[in-house]
C-alpha cells in the first residue's frame, strides 16, 4: 500500500501547483499528529477537492498495478486522488483498523467524497472484505458514484458473483454507462448476461425507447438464434453507434456463422466509417 500510496503523490505533483502541493504535505503531516483520526481523516477528505484542484492527473500518469488488476489515473481529478491518498496515509498509520477507517471514511462522505474512495477501491482493498461497500455504492442514483464503481474499476470483476456482476452491467445499460469501460467484460460475460440483455433490448424496442448501442458487447458471445439476429441487424443500423459496437462484438468474440460472414462482406462495401471498417476488416482477416 505504501507504493501505492507514493505513486499517487507523484500522480499529483506533476499537475498541482506548489501551493497545492504544500497544502497536501502538511495536511498528510497533521494527519501524522492527529489524536482523533477518523474526524481529522473525514474533514481533510472535505477539504482535499477545494485545496488541490480539479486539473485531472497527467496523462503520462502510470497506471498503479494493484492485486486486483491495473487502475488508469488519468481520468481523476487531482482533489481526489488527494482524498484517496489520505485515505491511504491513514491505513498506514493505523493498519489494524483499516476495515474500520475505510468504513467510517465512506460512510460519512458526500456524493463526491464516496465516489473519490470507490474508484480507488482496489488501493486498499486486497479482498472481498470492502465488497459491501462496492455493493452499496452500486444501488446508488448518483451517475457519478455508480460511474466510478462500474467503469475503469478493476474491483468488481475480482470479486462480484456472477449474479452481482450481471446486475452491474445491466444497471450501466439502465444508467447510459458505457459498458465498454467495464473492465473484464470479456472474460466476465455469460450465458445468464446475454439472456438479460436480450430481454432488456426486447423490453426497450416494444416500449418504442431507444436501445444502448454498447448492449450488443453483452448479447453476443452467447446469444440465442434471436439474439444473433437481432445483432447481425444491428450491423446495417443507420445509428452509427450501434454499426459499431455490433462489429466491435464480432470482432471481440468472433462468433462462427457463414451468414454473419456474408453479413460483414457486404457490410463493408458499404460502410464508410473508417473505424467500423477497420473490426469488419480485422473480423474477417482473422
Amino acid at each position: 500500500m505504501s507504493d501505492y500510496f507514493s505513486t499517487l503523490l507523484g500522480a499529483i505533483d506533476q499537475v498541482a501547483t506548489s501551493e497545492q502541493q504544500q497544502w497536501l504535505k502538511e495536511t498528510l503531516a497533521n494527519l501524522e499528529d492527529s489524536q482523533d483520526l477518523d474526524s481529522d481523516l473525514l474533514l481533510f477528505i472535505t477539504r482535499a477537492r477545494r485545496f488541490v484542484g480539479h486539473s485531472l492527473l497527467d496523462s503520462n500518469a502510470d497506471a498503479i498495478s494493484t492485486a486486483v488488476g491495473d487502475l488508469q489515473l488519468q481520468s481523476w481529478e487531482a482533489g481526489n486522488a488527494a482524498r484517496v491518498a489520505l485515505l491511504l496515509k491513514a491505513l498506514l498509520l493505523q493498519p489494524a483498523r483499516q476495515e474500520a477507517i475505510v468504513t467510517n471514511a465512506y460512510r460519512m462522505g458526500d456524493e463526491s467524497e464516496k465516489t473519490a474512495l470507490i474508484a480507488g477501491i482496489a488501493l486498499y482493498a486486497d479482498d472481498d472484505r470492502y465488497k459491501g461497500l462496492a455493493l452499496d455504492s452500486g444501488r446508488t442514483n448518483s451517475l457519478i458514484l455508480f460511474q466510478a464503481l462500474a467503469t475503469n474499476n478493476p474491483y468488481p470483476p475480482a470479486y462480484y458473483s456472477e449474479a452481482e456482476f450481471n446486475q452491474l452491467v445491466l444497471k450501466s445499460l439502465f444508467m447510459g454507462v458505457n459498458t465498454e469501460h467495464i473492465l473484464g467484460l470479456t472474460n466476465r460475460v455469460n450465458k445468464e448476461l446475454s439472456r438479460m440483455c436480450e430481454d432488456y433490448y426486447d423490453e426497450r424496442v416494444a416500449a418504442q425507447r431507444s436501445v444502448p448501442a454498447d448492449i450488443w458487447l453483452s448479447i453476443t458471445p452467447y446469444a440465442s438464434e434471436h439474439g444473433f439476429e437481432i445483432m447481425t441487424k444491428a450491423l446495417s443500423d443507420e445509428d452509427r453507434e450501434h454499426r459499431y459496437y455490433a462489429a466491435m462484438a464480432a470482432n471481440r468474440y468472433r462468433p462462427q456463422s457463414a451468414d454473419l460472414n456474408s453479413t460483414i462482406k457486404s457490410r463493408l462495401d458499404q460502410e464508410n466509417d473508417e473505424h467500423i471498417n477497420k473490426l469488419l476488416s480485422s473480423f474477417l482477416n482473422n
